[in-house]
């Protein structure tokens, strides 16, 4: 059926509306009449596809990925630079305004640190079979069902490169892959150095046997020159977590050496760590510039130490609280062996905050929460305290402001700057340093 598309949704589909429902449309562009083809159908809406475009937006940018309107994995794939700045601070203006339409004044123009395409060096696919082969790829948008993501652009060549190898050899090897009723493999990890190009690689499986998983890692780390380490995660039947179960070591290293602002962390193969590195590095930039220099300074969810190490430069004392066993012991080990000023904490940030507040009393916190945001807990906490006089907060996600920032003004703190940064071109994805400061 045919759709003409109004607007975006905040996740970049098209919105329009067609046969009484509202209309979500993967690629679609605002202006655009196309032809709908349907992936789910509930009561009040129609997600889906595009099956052809009948009137074209003039400005789609010509790009090289051969899945669109198949994967739905970059909603904004053809949007140019300009349309997708303009919505993606726009998604933050609209957040801010729902706690108060003053906070847009803070606003800053949203800053675009990469190219649109080969920013990403971090990949988690799926296998699956598709036209008789063996493909790694993504979930459809709203739909059980994966579609091929061979030499996806958004990755690193390198890492796309190595993704697509590593489906033939599984297919050459006869492998099983995971369904409902085979237990196999089920994904691939890949990870790719910014500062080196070196690569680790993760097989995910849920099969106790790991004899035929591990000799083809064993022969990728042979062939593959830029992998230097491979591992197998080893998964109860069913389990929906991506980073649970068992993790078994093949071969090589172990952990990556990863460099942004100056300062060199362990990046495990389950480590979180930023996938656009280049992003990351203004996007810390920009929050070191807001958290100053200072005698104390706590910072939460700390990961391996991509800000921690680079605070440690500007403060006295530095207070890292994570709640991953392997991040805190790989910032553990750096900031010993660098004789740095670092007390890390492995704890849950909402376990631990106010008594960390109580016994360091900071005058900076630097937070950098996951997407759902601090939390009104966690940003209470924040907001009561005495010592604190500045608190630097990276938002992952442009709508967790509506819950983090009430406990701060409440208490009487200020936004003094928003600065929106673009660190997932072609998704819908906007990250957020903001800085509070107690009036």
């Amino acid at each position: 059926m045919k759709v003409t598309i109004d607007d975006r949704n905040p996740d970049g589909r098209g919105r329009g509306r067609a046969d009484g429902r509202v209309a979500l449309v993967s690629q679609a562009h605002p202006g655009e009449t196309v032809v709908l083809r349907a992936d789910k159908v509930t009561r009040g809406t129609l997600q889906g596809r595009v099956a052809k475009i009948e009137t074209r937006d003039p400005d789609r940018l010509e790009h090289a990925c051969a899945h669109e309107f198949h994967c739905t994995g970059c909603p904004l794939l053809a949007a140019s630079l300009w349309d997708e700045a303009r919505f993606k601070r726009g998604r933050v203006e609209a957040a801010l305004a729902e706690v108060d339409p003053v906070l847009t004044t803070r606003l800053a123009a949203i800053e675009q640190p990469s190219e649109p395409f080969g920013y990403r060096h971090f990949a988690k696919q799926t296998f699956t079979h598709r036209d008789g082969r063996v493909t790694l790829g993504s979930y459809v948008a709203g739909t059980h069902s994966l579609t091929d993501n061979t030499g996806c652009p958004v990755l690193t060549p390198e890492l796309a490169g190595l993704l697509e190898r590593l489906s033939t050899r599984v297919e050459e090897g006869g492998l099983a892959i995971r369904d409902q009723d085979t237990v196999g493999l089920k994904h691939a990890l890949a990870r790719q150095a910014f500062s080196s190009g070196r690569q680790l690689l993760t097989l995910v499986q849920d099969h106790e046997d790991v004899t035929i998983s591990r000799a083809l890692l064993e022969s990728v780390l042979s062939e593959e020159e830029l992998v230097v380490g491979a591992f197998l995660l080893v998964q109860e039947r069913g389990c929906n977590n991506l980073t649970a179960g068992e993790l078994v070591h093949v071969g090589g290293e172990t952990a990556l050496t990863e460099e942004l602002l100056g300062h060199a962390q362990s990046v495990g193969p389950l480590s979180f760590f930023q996938a656009n590195p280049a992003a990351a590095t203004a996007m810390f930039a920009a929050a070191l510039e807001m958290a100053g220099e200072d005698e104390r300074v706590v910072e939460g969810y700390s990961g391996v130490g991509a800000l921690t190490l680079p605070l440690s430069d500007r403060f006295g004392s530095v207070v890292a609280i994570e709640s991953s066993e392997e991040a805190a012991g790989a910032l553990s080990r750096v900031a010993s062996e660098q004789g740095r000023s670092i007390d890390v904490r492995q704890a849950r940030v909402e376990d631990a905050i106010e008594d960390t507040l109580a016994q360091v009393a900071p005058q900076v916190a630097v937070m950098d929460p996951p997407r759902k945001g601090l939390g009104v807990e966690v940003a209470s906490a924040l907001a009561s305290s005495e010592s604190l006089q500045r608190v630097v907060l990276l938002s992952c996600e442009a709508k967790a402001l509506t819950k983090d920032l009430p406990p701060f003004l409440e208490r009487g703190w200020s936004l003094e700057s928003c600065r929106p940064f673009d660190t997932f071109p072609r998704t819908a994805h906007v990250e957020v340093v903001s800085l509070l400061v107690r009036r």
